[in-house]
Formats: C-alpha cells, sequence, structure tokens
C-alpha cells in the first residue's frame, strides 16, 4: 500500500474493529511517501491512521482486493 501526502509523518493500519495490526511505518516527510506491505493481509475493509508533520490526523477508509 502506497501512501503520498504532502507533510506525512506516519502511518499505521487498523482493522474494522478498531485494533492495530502492527503495520506501521515512518517515512521521509519531505517526499510524503510511505509504504506499508499489505501482502500477508485478507481482503477486506481496513482504516488508514495518518499522521502529518503539523500533529494533524487523518483516517482513511482502505479496501484490499
Amino acid at each position: 500500500l502506497n501512501i503520498t501526502a504532502s507533510e506525512l509523518k506516519e502511518a499505521r493500519l487498523y482493522n474494522t474493529a478498531g485494533r492495530f495490526l502492527g503495520l506501521e511505518t515512518y517515512g521521509n516527510t519531505t517526499s510524503g511517501e510511505l509504504t506499508l506491505d499489505v501482502a500477508d493481509l485478507a481482503r477486506g475493509n481496513y482504516i488508514l491512521h495518518a499522521v502529518f508533520e503539523d500533529g494533524s490526523v487523518q483516517y482513511k477508509h482502505v479496501i484490499l482486493q
């Protein structure tokens, strides 16, 4: 799963019940690009938790097919 956003600092993946899946990554904030290896996850719905340099947090719904 490739994530690109300016000033992106950290990304974590949770299941829809809110359980942290142990997948997190810290990135190069100048490029704002992060990658999460989701190859071992089952197809389905997940929640991406993205943290930015200014401390703001955004959540995005992710569907793995």
